[in-house]
């Protein structure tokens, strides 16, 4: 399963890649979640309070935490 996922800051926008609930892609502003699971990272965001937008999905989804 890969997902493209959009995550927004206050100082910038960036996407990640998904695979298998792992990131296997991401631009340099977000090089410190290679390799890292999406349930660790997807924490992270929600509590920064980051906008999280799953994008595309090329098989099944990945089970999505809602943000509080």
């Amino acid at each position: 399963m890969d997902q493209l996922i959009r995550i927004t800051a206050p100082h910038y926008t960036a996407g990640l890649e998904i695979r298998n609930g792992y990131v296997v892609n991401w631009p340099p502003i977000l090089r410190w979640t290679a390799g890292k699971s999406w349930p660790t990272v997807e924490s992270y965001f929600i509590r920064k309070q980051y906008k999280i937008e799953y994008i595309s999905t090329k098989s099944r989804q990945i089970k999505r935490r809602k943000n509080k």
